[in-house]
This record gives structure tokens, C-alpha cells and sequence, in this order.
């Protein structure tokens, strides 16, 4: 199915709230899961306001993209939530809210019921995964704030496991850091062993010739605050993806360049969707969030300057996340 958690956890001024979520998802009309590129499971709709889901994929991104629609006319934050919650009781979809607006709002709507007031909601298989979190972080970094520790350790789990975490949770691993007014993905990298790439469909012809045991991909977020766009990154093999689900349903493909020509592409698309916010395009950008490199990584994601091949896949709709 899927993972995805929201937290809310104690900061050294006020709470921290996150989103977290695999990429992976269940195609209809695939024998295999789709675990990569898989589909961005986190859409931020406006300044202060994302979403989460799992379920019904394509119906989820219509439902959400309806419910903006009239967020934008009315800026009723309670009303987006009812417009959201009211389309769960066929139980094809599930969403976790957060709103950092005014007060912070963490909600998780489901078959027609809201759930409020919690300080941790789950959809899909995420207990088993969450438990592994709960356990990593007691021995996180000494100093980190309990938001941080929850962030890094869910992240672990993708570079422990790779790109596969179990049946149907897997991809690449996201997070949203969700602040007061400005909602930020996480930059981070992950190595993903060779045996894991095989079940993802990549291509190992570029890694056993060079001799490598494992792949890395780079997440890539944008520098604006409530940038509603995602890359991601293989170096090894030039091969990247973009996720811009208020302009795509499906993942845009990127190959050759490097690690900044994608940038470059992120930040385009993301400009171009903020212009859509009711603030439109903020005035200066924001300081990443980021999670440390291991060693050599940080190499590993420089690329040549070539210009990039930008292609839309399209897939058949129909798919589960």
C-alpha cells in the first residue's frame, strides 16, 4: 500500500511538524509495483498548506487539486479539510492535513471521519516501519530536536534498505519540514544497493562495469518556500525525476547534465507553480533543509553541464499508492 506519517513533536520554540512518505505504488495494469519513480505522495496547495495520501492515487491527486480549487476562492482552511473529508467514506482515499497558517493543524481524515488533536497520524503499512523509527531515534544525535531525529531516522530506513522497504512500501524516501507559512522538502541522498536496483528496474550495466556495489540518488527540493516540487537524482547513470503533481499527474524523466542542471529545472517548475499561490512568488528563497552526506556522496552528485532530455510518462491511470 503505502507509508506515511505525520508528527507533531516539541521544538525548542514551538511544535515541529513533518509529513513523511515513500514514493512507491501499485500500477492496475502492472504484474509489478511501480517503485520507481512512483508518484510524490506529499502536495503542497498553498502557502502554509500540504497534503498526504495513500489509496486511490489518481483519484486522491482530483481530489486535492478540486479542494485547492476552492481553497483559492475562499482561503477556509476548515473548508478545505471538510471538501477532503467528505470524499473519504467510500474509503478509496485517505489524507493527512497540515496547515501552519495561523494555528498548527495536523488532521487525518478517513471514511468519512476526521481525526484531530494527535500529536502522530499514519496511513497505509506504516506501524512496522514506525516502530523502527521510534527505536532509531532514542539514540539519534545528541542536541537534534525530536522532529529532527524522527526525520533522519525515517530517511535511514531507505539507505539501510534501499529503495525497496517491504512488499509495498519503497521508492525513494520524502519529507516535508512543515514551518509557520512555509512548507520545505528535505534535501538528502541515499545509496541503494545493486540487488535492490535490479527489482526497481535499473539498469546495472553502468555499475558492474565500474566495478560499484551500490547506486546513489540525490533528492533535490527547491529553494523557495512552499515549493510544491521535487527532483530526484542518479548520478551514476544521468537518469532523473521530476515531481510536479499540481502540473503533472505522472513524473517528468530527466536525463544527462548533472545534479544542477536538475536543479535548475526544479526551480523553473517551482516559480511557475508558485506564481499559482494566492502570496504568488515569494520575495527571497529559504535555506534548505538538509541531511548530511556520507563521505563521498557529496561527489558523486556532480554531473557534466549538458542539457537535459526532459520526457513525460505517461502512464495508464489507474493506480494505487
Amino acid at each position: 500500500m503505502t507509508m506515511v506519517l505525520g508528527m507533531r513533536e516539541a521544538g525548542p520554540v514551538s511544535a515541529q511538524l513533518s509529513l513523511m512518505a515513500d514514493t512507491m505504488i501499485t500500477r492496475m495494469d502492472r504484474v509489478r509495483n511501480d517503485i520507481l519513480p512512483g508518484l510524490l505522495k506529499i502536495i503542497t496547495v498553498a502557502e502554509g498548506l500540504s497534503v498526504a495520501f495513500a489509496g486511490d492515487a489518481d483519484r486522491a491527486r482530483a481530489l486535492i487539486l478540486a479542494a485547492r480549487a476552492g481553497y483559492l476562492q475562499d482561503a477556509d482552511i476548515d473548508g478545505f479539510i471538510r471538501r477532503l473529508g467528505r470524499e473519504t467514506r467510500d474509503g478509496r482515499c485517505e489524507f493527512l492535513v497540515v496547515a501552519t497558517v495561523d494555528t498548527p493543524i495536523l488532521v487525518k481524515l478517513f471514511d468519512g471521519r476526521t481525526a484531530k488533536g494527535g500529536n502522530e497520524y499514519r496511513l497505509g503499512d506504516s506501524a512496522p516501519l514506525k516502530r523502527r523509527i521510534d527505536a532509531d531515534r532514542r539514540y539519534g544525535t545528541p542536541g537534534l530536536s525530536a522532529a529532527a531525529k524522527s526525520r533522519i531516522a525515517f530517511l535511514d530506513l531507505f539507505n539501510e534498505y534501499g529503495v525497496q522497504l517491504a512488499k509495498t512500501v519503497g521508492g525513494f524516501g520524502v519529507v516535508l519540514d512543515c514551518r509557520p507559512g512555509a512548507h520545505i522538502f528535505m534535501d538528502h541522498a541515499v545509496s541503494i544497493p545493486l540487488d535492490n536496483a535490479d527489482a526497481a528496474h535499473i539498469d546495472l550495466d553502468v555499475a558492474e562495469a565500474a566495478g560499484m556495489t551500490q547506486y546513489s540518488a540525490a533528492c533535490i527540493a527547491s529553494r523557495w518556500p512552499n515549493a510544491p516540487v521535487l527532483g530526484f537524482y542518479m548520478p551514476q547513470i544521468e537518469v532523473g525525476w521530476i515531481y510536479d503533481p499540481l502540473s503533472e499527474p505522472d513524473p517528468v524523466q530527466v536525463r544527462g547534465g548533472g545534479a544542477g542542471d536538475l536543479q535548475a529545472e526544479v526551480e523553473r517548475r517551482a516559480l511557475a507553480a508558485l506564481a499559482t499561490f494566492p502570496l504568488g512568488v515569494p520575495k527571497t528563497p529559504v535555506a534548505l533543509v538538509t541531511v548530511a552526506l556520507t563521505p563521498g556522496q557529496a561527489d558523486l552528485l556532480q554531473g557534466p553541464p549538458n542539457a537535459l532530455t526532459v520526457t513525460n510518462l505517461s502512464f495508464r491511470r489507474g493506480s494505487r499508492g
